[in-house]
């Protein structure tokens, strides 16, 4: 056996080594023959290759350079590149996501020059242009954000305006009436479950101790409403707010919630009936309960305006309050007074003087003013003043004759103010 060193050049003699030497020791030879693989890696870019051979008895020092070095040839067969294997691939239909080639259009498809529906400017979808598309119409179920400005002829919100996420105008809402009755499990629903309402809402309580409430659903089809119950927790004691959308706002709403919970197994249940007048589409607020609204201009209101709070008026030296009525009324001349709910009674308790009762307030001439207007019954001349008598108004109506005033019960119109 012999040991072998094989070392590769780029020249027939002297040159430069390519590569690492290949050793390959104890290799036997017959007749002369021997064979052994060689791998000098990817060193074969086209330039010629001389293999140089050193040899020696398998255990004896020294090589013997077996002289001249042999040129590499190429080998009789073709070396196949793994390049290749995407251009044995690139006529088949596995690069076009699985499906065959013949179901793609081709460019000389005549489909491609067929116009059909839309077409520029067509109304059935919406263009991305500076000017108003004519005749077009878009429906959105859900959210949508602008970030420029939104203009619209007409904008119509089915619930309320928001700006910066607090309500601006809300219109269409009602605060529901409810009922709460035994459920249709155990007795005793009725004083398991804390109801209150608010506006498009109903608030639902486990207000004793025991389970929680487990459950609460929609009891049949809601009547003109849409409902929303918000996940939660199952067995919790705290208030869940159920939310309403009105579908028509001149239509009553009318559903019916199923709240189950309890102190005894099984648990109790209570239906919830909940429920709005019909005719809300004239009602709407300004703003959230605790807001400041400011109408720098005219403020027309032709239905009903009702304040909460306190109603300003600004001035270019300040601020003055606009006075409110606490009350007002008419009163005949027999006692019978009509005018707002708090007035409690007017009674004539002598000729010309008449005292009413506000309920709420204790008349005062400091805390409060009124303006008397009589109704003017003859040619007379008639006169009335306000003063305080045992927390009641007192009105005094004065009839001139002659120039001399004399005390005479007639009929007459009060407004009652708050001094600020």
């Amino acid at each position: 056996n012999y040991d072998f060193e094989f070392l590769l050049f780029d020249a027939l003699s002297g040159g430069g080594q390519i590569g690492a030497t290949i050793p390959k020791n104890n290799t036997p030879i017959t007749g002369g023959v021997f064979n052994v693989k060689l791998d000098f890696g990817s060193v074969f870019p086209g330039a010629n290759r001389y293999l140089e051979i050193r040899v020696r008895l398998t255990g004896v020092p020294g090589f013997t350079i077996l002289e001249p070095r042999q040129l590499m040839n190429s080998a009789p067969y073709s070396i196949k590149s793994l390049s290749t294997d995407n251009a044995a691939t690139a006529n088949n239909a596995s690069n076009l996501g699985g499906a065959a080639a013949n179901l793609f259009v081709q460019t000389t498809d005549v489909r491609l020059a067929d116009a059909r529906n839309p077409l520029p400017n067509s109304t059935n979808y919406i263009q991305n242009t500076a000017s108003p598309q004519t005749a077009s119409n878009f429906n959105i179920s859900g959210n949508g954000t602008a970030g420029g400005t939104l203009t619209g002829s007409t904008v119509n919100a089915m619930t309320q305006l928001n700006i910066g996420g607090n309500r601006f105008i809300s219109g269409g809402t009602c605060t529901p009436s409810t009922t709460v009755t035994e459920g249709d499990l155990n007795p005793g629903g009725i004083f398991v479950f804390g109801v209150s309402s608010g506006i498009n809402n109903v608030s639902i309580d486990h207000v004793n101790a025991g389970t929680g409430m487990t459950s609460l659903t929609v009891f049949g089809s809601p009547v003109n409403a849409v409902v929303n119950i918000p996940a939660f927790t199952s067995g919790t004691f705290s208030p869940v707010v159920v939310t309403f959308t009105t579908v028509d706002r001149s239509q009553a709403v009318d559903f019916t919630l199923r709240a189950v919970g309890g102190t005894t197994m099984p648990p109790q249940a209570a239906f919830i009936r909940v429920r709005c007048t019909a005719g809300v589409t004239n009602q709407f607020f300004v703003g959230q309960s605790a807001d400041t609204v400011n109408f720098p201009g005219t403020a027309h209101f032709p239905g009903t305006a009702q304040i909460s709070g306190t109603l300003t008026k600004a001035y270019t030296t300040g601020t003055a309050n606009v006075p409110i009525p606490v009350a007002f009324g008419h009163v005949t001349a027999t006692g019978i007074v009509t005018g707002t709910p708090n007035i409690t009674s007017a009674t004539w308790s002598s000729t010309g003087i008449c005292d009413i009762s506000i309920s709420g307030i204790t008349y005062t001439s400091t805390d409060f003013s009124t303006v008397i207007t009589p109704v003017i019954g003859s040619s007379s001349v008639r006169m009335a003043t306000g003063s305080s008598f045992s927390g009641d108004l007192r009105v005094r109506v004065f009839e001139i004759t002659g120039g001399v005033p004399g005390l005479v019960s007639n009929a007459f119109h009060f407004v009652v103010f708050q001094n600020q």
